[in-house]
């Protein structure tokens, strides 16, 4: 074994027991977005480092810095992040664990601010893009064009505030509301309330069908994906890998088959595992790792962007801003069309744009994202669990994007703030229970 493969190996081994150890003794640690973020790295990063080291050694000039950049992160990361909101963390999870399904309160007035606001974004998007050019009637009525559909219909609006809006309601608005959505349904399950419960039923589909208007098939898996964290969460963090790893093919089907469809390919088993290899294996084995060693191999070879990687300091500072997603997109990527956005985790973008210093700001921005933790603490038990499984499946969007982008475009920090408003909103009174 070369000496690089076996140093990936050698850590990415030490930190999962690490952290293996860590979730077995101390769950309530994984609420926090730190050591989710770590841990996210761990499966992104560092495993696929691992078993492609040939591949990456030959790729990028100098591999010692990519494979520096990861694992530093990771472990001084976990090292500060034991550390830090200890008991603030504690004190939550135990809020979480305390309610059963059949117990939990709804906070009725939230929905219908949640719901009235997805609606009313919603309704200003069809005015402007009309039910017939989006990519979803792309997608149901001519497959061949959906890829071009789903560009026209909400990344090349004209209209950028519109654009913003779809966003968060996509990453903050609507995975909230599918959550007390999926509660109400599962206690009124429960309680044998059929009709309240396919009335739920009913109000879930349609949220996945507005999220799902541009034609992305991965707005609506997100949902199914969010909803199943938050039933994650009041269970302790269950880990059974078998019943994990079905319940992701599960989740992601409805995206696998609409990819066939929207391609024109027949059903065939065959095609359907080609597919979700592509859905999830491309996702997390290859992709995230394979775009950001495209900003390492870029700033090896022809320097860092500076200043002009990032729009708000050039505008600050008077450089030029550069798109530096369609900029190594269309450099890259062989294929790539002029509307291109080959997007990176911040860990490996800010190296191109900073090189080696760049490893402390991303460790600082990792810890911050701890601050979460007092915002869970404010919440009243029927907002918590939703704001907790929003914030988390937006961490998952910092291995593929810059940290501004996770935290405005797709909703990191706009959950927190929605969450915490609407929650102050409505807790005047006291909920009743659904």
């Amino acid at each position: 074994m070369r000496m690089f493969a076996f140093l990936n190996w050698f850590f990415f081994i030490v930190t999962v027991l690490w952290s293996g150890f860590i979730f077995y003794k101390r769950k309530y640690y994984f609420i926090k977005p730190s050591i989710l973020l770590i841990t996210f790295s761990i499966i992104f990063f560092q495993l696929p480092l691992a078993i492609f080291s040939d591949i990456y050694e030959a790729a990028v000039p100098d591999p010692y810095i990519l494979g520096f950049l990861i694992h530093a992160y990771i472990l001084l990361g976990l090292i500060v992040s034991l550390y830090t909101f200890q008991e603030s963390s504690r004190a939550v999870w135990n809020r979480i664990i305390r309610e059963s399904v059949s117990d939990h309160r709804v906070n009725k007035p939230a929905v219908v601010i949640l719901a009235g606001a997805v609606i009313c974004i919603v309704t200003i998007y069809l005015v402007h893009v009309p039910f017939r050019e989006t990519g979803l009637y792309a997608v149901l009525a001519n497959p061949a064009l959906a890829g071009m559909a789903r560009e026209r219909s909400l990344k090349l609006l004209d209209n950028h505030a519109l654009v913003y809006a779809f966003s968060l309601m996509t990453s903050s608005l609507a995975p909230m509301l599918a959550v007390i959505l999926s509660w109400m349904g599962a206690k009124y399950l429960l309680k044998r309330r059929f009709v309240p419960l396919f009335i739920t039923g009913i109000a879930a589909i349609s949220l996945m069908i507005m999220v799902s208007l541009p034609g992305a098939r991965l707005s609506a898996v997100n949902l199914l994906l969010v909803i199943s964290i938050s039933f994650f969460l009041v269970r302790r963090f269950p880990f059974h890998p078998v019943k994990i790893f079905l319940l992701l093919i599960l989740i992601v089907t409805p995206g696998v088959l609409i990819g066939m469809y929207r391609e024109g390919r027949a059903f065939g088993f065959d095609l359907y595992f080609q597919y979700l290899w592509d859905f999830i294996g491309r996702r997390i084995l290859q992709d995230p790792l394979e775009v950001g060693s495209w900003y390492i191999h870029h700033a090896q070879t022809y320097g860092l962007f500076g200043i002009s990687a990032v729009p708000k300091l050039a505008a600050i500072t008077g450089f030029d801003v550069l798109d530096v997603t369609n900029y190594i997109g269309l450099r890259y990527q062989s294929h790539a069309g002029p509307t291109v956005s080959a997007g990176a985790g911040y860990l490996l973008t800010y190296y191109s744009y900073f090189g080696i210093p760049s490893l402390l700001i991303s460790l600082i921005g990792l810890w911050l994202l701890d601050t979460a933790v007092c915002v869970y603490q404010k919440l009243s038990r029927p907002l918590l669990i939703p704001c907790i499984s929003a914030v988390s499946l937006s961490t998952l969007s910092f291995i593929s994007s810059d940290y501004t982008t996770v935290m405005v475009t797709h909703g990191f920090a706009v959950t927190l703030i929605i969450a915490f408003t609407v929650d102050a909103m409505t807790t005047r009174s006291r909920p009743r229970v659904a």
